[in-house]
């Protein structure tokens, strides 16, 4: 049974398939969707809501303004004034920014915390390609929330992947740990000292 939660509004990242899923989802479970994302994407977004939003308006059962794109940061910052209004926020991003919203609004918020994303390595993994993957989910840009935080890597090929991986991502600035089992693995290849 489907129980809507109301008005979420959710600000999230430079990706315009985030748009979709999370107005989809909101749709699908009956809630209104007040949406923000990155600058980066604006005129993307624009265009994928206002598709969505044709896509729906003859449907019997789903309200007229079921969804509404926000486009500006002072429209984020009157959306988090809206206690009375809004019922959730969700911020997707870093860490920094998900405290800022919990910090500027007395809207209930489903943040999250670090430690979430992990990239697996498989013993079938072509590791030349596979490296540059680990070294992008992790380097590429840390204080997105989708920036890898745990590598796991099969142990078929960990002697021989970490050789490789340890001396990359030290040199794209990457601080490792690892239990004193993979630390032992980097060190039989001389990755680590």
């Amino acid at each position: 049974v489907t129980v809507p939660i109301g008005v979420i509004g959710v600000i999230f990242e430079s990706r315009p398939d985030a748009l979709v899923q999370i107005a989809s989802i909101c749709l699908k479970s009956g809630n209104a969707a007040i949406l923000k994302g990155g600058r980066e994407a604006t005129e993307t977004n624009r265009a994928l809501a206002e598709v969505m939003i044709a896509a729906t308006a003859d449907i019997d059962g789903i309200p007229e303004g079921w969804m509404a794109l926000l486009e500006g940061r002072e429209e984020v910052r009157e959306l988090l004034d809206q206690e009375d209004e809004v019922d959730l926020i969700i911020p997707r991003g870093g860490n920094e920014f998900v405290q800022y919203i919990m910090e500027n609004t007395r809207i209930p918020v489903l943040g999250h915390a670090d430690g979430v994303c992990h990239v697996f390595v498989d013993r079938d993994a072509d590791i030349e390609k596979a490296l540059p993957i680990v070294i992008d989910s992790k380097a590429q840009y840390v204080a997105v929330c989708n920036a890898a935080e745990t590598l796991l890597v099969h142990r078929s090929i960990a002697v021989k992947f970490l050789a490789t991986a340890v001396p990359a991502l030290k040199a794209a600035g990457v601080e490792l740990r690892g239990d004193q089992r993979t630390v032992q693995m980097a060190r039989a290849n001389g990755a680590v000292r």
